[in-house]
């Protein structure tokens, strides 16, 4: 997750004021929906695959204008916008 967070953060430095970065993926509003999904899916689940979990990972993003907009039960849009 490190090195996600460290490219978002330097494609960050590119934008233009109110540019974004979308990622679309397997991801996860909390940490206790990836964990239904992991009881429900166990057999087709990829324990070495990191999996964005949203609550956690707007953590890294302070102050900035995130948001989360789900697609299914296990994937999502991402938004992370640039204020200034």
């Amino acid at each position: 997750m490190k090195i996600k967070l460290g490219l978002l953060a330097s494609l960050e430095g590119h934008l233009f004021k109110d540019g974004r970065i979308i990622i679309g993926d397997v991801a996860f509003e909390s940490r206790n929906l990836l964990e239904q999904c992991k009881v429900r899916f166990l057999d087709y689940w990829d324990d070495e695959e990191i999996y964005f979990v949203f609550d956690e990972f707007k953590k890294s993003f302070p102050n900035r204008d995130i948001s989360f907009t789900p697609i299914s039960h296990c994937a999502g849009i991402i938004q992370l916008r640039k204020l200034y």
